[in-house]
């Protein structure tokens, strides 16, 4: 059986009502394997991402991968999926909002 990654491109921003802001952009790989658990870029400790099931058949690879309360369902011959996930809070009487947006695919590696 071939390796196959989940490729994550994700976009982090961070934005404290209006006096502070912050972003970031990257790519991170992460190994398929059902029951893998991995920290979602940026705001590993808040969010994961749980690979619930992963498997092979005649070189198509399909993936059903849970991040935050949402559920996607890959296949490497298809497009990519968009998504996003985030949390909020106040500090000091200010409203922050947390997000990381993202695409996810499938890529044998």
């Amino acid at each position: 059986m071939a390796k196959w990654k989940l490729v994550m491109s994700w976009h982090y921003s961070y934005l404290k009502e209006g006096t502070w802001d912050d972003d970031e952009t990257g790519v991170k790989e992460f190994i398929l394997e059902a029951g893998a658990v991995y920290g979602v870029p940026s705001i590993e400790h808040r969010k994961s991402i749980e690979i619930l099931s992963f498997e092979e058949t005649d070189g198509v690879a399909q993936a059903t991968i849970r991040i935050d309360s949402h559920t996607y369902a890959l296949k490497s011959d298809e497009d990519e999926v968009t998504g996003s996930c985030g949390y909020e809070y106040s500090v000091c009487g200010d409203h922050v909002s947390v997000t990381v947006s993202f695409t996810m695919k499938i890529v044998q590696g």
